[in-house]
């Protein structure tokens, strides 16, 4: 990695572009054509209704939900090559969540029903009633997610099969159920953290392995964490807000294995959130809105009309680098870096439009 930029760069300082904001398909003569900290051209893959991207482990190619169809679909990286990944459509599908082969998917519709379908096999799963934000493990065999039945003595962090069967009853969450978050671990010690306030300015953040572990908690410096894992499951990035902050969000680093859980915290001095980032090895990518107002972190979905920014941050050392700014408006969601390390891939959530910049 060797972008041109002094590390330690000031982000959420909005950028002005003299060009114009363009829009999708818009050349800038200005803006260069690989990410080396400045202004920098956005290539369209699929121009709308890419929703919940993944990019497939080879690199070949990407899979989304397009919600106007209600289908999903396989592409090609330079999106010329596309095809529907099962006849039958998933209309209205609101939480989608893969496994980490791309090849199953938990589905949420309006109606509360939720399914796991199966892309290779062309079978579908209905998962139990009363059951919400699912997780994946590693072999994509199994599931986690929260049972949430009326009576609130009987609520649990449980783990099932994919169909559903082999239900085990992990943690009961009571009334918790808001400050438990389901997310399997990388390397398959953890299955969700619970966090629960300390004081008004800090939060204590609980890993619940499949076995009763006893592992340790970790403290922050804010409230509203919300956690993702690296690709090894060894360290976490976490954002939390306080008065210190505007109660915008502010992204941290800390190891989150074993032993470790905890250490190594490290203020990337980034405001922006988990699912704006993704990790590649040790290189850690983020979208970061050039203006949050107030409050943001109280209210994510008004970053939206800020445009993003792109950083690169060494998750080993904590320093960060400006990426690109984009020559159009980009609010991003769904990162992925190809295996090769040349392509930055993301959603556009302004336009629908999946997207990507080329890396140096």
């Amino acid at each position: 990695m060797n972008v041109n930029r002094p590390s330690g760069t000031n982000a959420n300082i909005p950028v002005s572009n003299t060009n114009g904001t363009g829009g999708i398909g818009t050349t800038n003569v200005n803006a260069s054509s690989i990410a080396n900290g400045g202004l920098t051209q956005v290539h369209t893959i699929v121009g709308t209704n890419a929703q919940n991207v993944k990019l497939l482990p080879s690199g070949n190619s990407l899979r989304y939900y397009d919600a106007a169809s209600g289908t999903f679909y396989e592409t090609n990286l330079n999106g010329t090559d596309k095809h529907q990944l099962a006849s039958q459509l998933f209309p209205d599908a609101q939480d989608i969540t893969w496994s980490a082969d791309g090849n199953k998917a938990a589905i949420t519709f309006p109606d509360g029903s939720s399914i796991v379908y199966d892309f290779n096999a062309q079978r579908q799963y209905k998962l139990p009633d009363d059951t919400e934000d699912y997780s994946f493990d590693p072999s994509g065999n199994q599931l986690a997610y929260k049972y949430v039945p009326s009576n609130v003595e009987d609520r649990y962090i449980v783990v099932s099969n994919i169909d559903g069967s082999g239900l085990k009853f992990i943690e009961p969450i009571g009334d918790q159920a808001a400050n438990v978050d389901i997310n399997w671990s990388p390397n398959s010690d953890v299955v969700a953290t619970f966090h629960k306030s300390v004081d008004a300015g800090s939060q204590e953040v609980y890993f619940i392995g499949t076995n009763k572990e006893n592992y340790k908690s970790a403290m922050t410096e804010g409230r509203g964490f919300t956690g993702a894992y690296s690709q090894s499951g060894e360290q976490m990035i976490y954002s939390v807000y306080s008065s210190e902050t505007n109660y915008n969000p502010e992204l941290y680093i800390m190891n989150a294995s074993g032993d470790a859980i905890g250490s190594g915290r490290t203020d990337l001095g980034l405001k922006t959130w988990p699912d704006k980032c993704t990790f590649s090895g040790s290189n850690l990518y983020c979208a970061v809105p050039q203006f949050l107002s107030p409050g943001s972190g109280l209210y994510p979905d008004q970053s939206s009309s800020s445009s993003d920014n792109f950083y690169y941050i060494n998750s080993l050392t904590g320093t960060k680098e400006l990426l690109a700014t984009p020559n159009v408006p980009v609010s991003a969601k769904n990162l992925y870096i190809s295996p090769d390390g040349s392509r930055l891939y993301f959603t556009n959530t302004n336009t629908g439009a999946l997207e990507s910049v080329q890396l140096p």
